[in-house]
């Protein structure tokens, strides 16, 4: 099996039939991939409090700790959150350099935010800078 293959291009590949390996991804493909990594990261909700940020993390701490205390339209707390969002990409992303993060509550629904997360992607040929607008939902009203 190729070495060039990212880990879930693997799967379905026929292990005696080398010419159904596919290549790595184009980079729009690649930019694809990460922002859906990173959509489902950030819609999962980890048991991990925001304080252990620091810390070593591992598959049991996927996700975003809870932010249901939060009121985004504080800006502390906005600050807050967009701390949180970067450390948990920074643990859980590693095909993206995470830059910036701003935090926005969308006026029409109450029930999610909009991170604007700004970076690059790394691993490929050459790094791409990146922007993207995920909506994060949260279960609980605020």
């Amino acid at each position: 099996m190729r070495r060039d293959l990212l880990l879930f291009d693997r799967f379905g590949v026929d292990r005696r039939d080398r010419s159904s390996a596919r290549a790595v991804p184009a980079a729009a493909v690649a930019e694809e991939q990460v922002l859906r990594e990173v959509r489902r990261i950030l819609n999962t909700r980890s048991v991990r409090p925001v304080d252990r940020q620091g810390l070593r993390c591992t598959v049991l701490d996927y996700g975003l700790p809870d932010f249901s205390h939060c009121w985004p339209h504080s800006e502390d707390q906005a600050s807050e959150l967009a701390y949180a969002i970067r450390k948990t990409l920074d643990a859980f992303e590693p095909r993206l350099k995470v830059e910036n993060v701003h935090v926005a509550l969308p006026s029409q629904q109450r029930a999610s935010l909009l991170a604007i997360i700004g970076g690059t992607l790394i691993g490929g040929a050459a790094p791409k800078p990146v922007q993207f607008a995920v909506s994060i939902r949260e279960p609980l009203e605020w």
